[in-house]
């Protein structure tokens, strides 16, 4: 099973995540590459944050 760090590092355009506190989600920060589609990483790292709690 993967951290959830690690799920959030496996979306593509994802470079970096934060995770401060798991059972939180506003404890999360991600960092995009250069390029990357926010809005398409955003509903991507909702739907993994959904899963988590």
């Amino acid at each position: 099973m993967m951290s959830l760090r690690e799920e959030l590092l496996a979306i593509d355009g994802v470079i970096d995540a934060q995770v401060d506190d798991s059972d939180r989600p506003g404890g999360v920060k991600v960092r995009l590459g250069s390029g990357a589609d926010a809005d398409t990483i955003g509903s991507r790292v909702q739907q993994v944050l959904a899963h988590t709690v």
